[in-house]
């Protein structure tokens, strides 16, 4: 290891061991989301991200409807943050289907309480339904065909009874 390693481990050290207590990590710290859309019965990979804690000790996992999972897990390496905490990632690559329940569960010892667990549902976008609009835009169009209609019924009645006034 080098010096300049070696002295910013020592600090580190000196700074929990002079600290009465671990930075907490607070439940709006954690996070579940995926990076596309989700399609059930498709492959997704879910991502747990635990930001603003310290020291960079802590215990990450995934469940699926209460059970532990591991394959298809994976973990990056803790990433400082200018404020001296770090952040972590976990991914779980999975098949999600309806009713489902994942479960990202975080242990540290800032925390308030061990684990603190931070529930995923897989939800499909709703369609909105586009029937309002398209009824809105229906009778639109048949006013709009209806007052040509009447307009050039009108401009041809006009222009009839003026060629008879002429006329006589």
């Amino acid at each position: 290891m080098s010096p300049r390693k070696l002295l910013n481990l020592g600090l580190l050290c000196i700074f929990y061991v002079h600290t009465s207590q671990a930075v907490k990590v607070a439940r709006d710290d954690i996070q579940v989301f995926t990076v596309k859309p989700l399609v059930l019965g498709e492959p997704a990979s879910l991502i747990c991200l635990a930001t603003q804690f310290f020291p960079p000790v802590i215990k990450m996992s995934w469940l699926k409807n209460n059970e532990p999972v591991t394959v298809g897990v994976t973990e990056t390496v803790y990433y400082p943050a200018p404020d001296g905490s770090f952040s972590k990632f976990l991914y779980l690559a999975t098949v999600p289907q309806k009713g489902d329940v994942y479960t990202c569960s975080v242990e540290h010892d800032g925390l308030s309480k061990n684990p603190t667990n931070k529930f995923w549902f897989p939800e499909v976008p709703r369609h909105i339904s586009e029937t309002p609009e398209n009824v809105v835009c229906g009778l639109g169009l048949v006013f709009g065909i209806i007052g040509i209609v009447a307009s050039i019924a009108l401009i041809c009645k006009g222009k009839k009874n003026s060629d008879q006034a002429g006329g006589h």
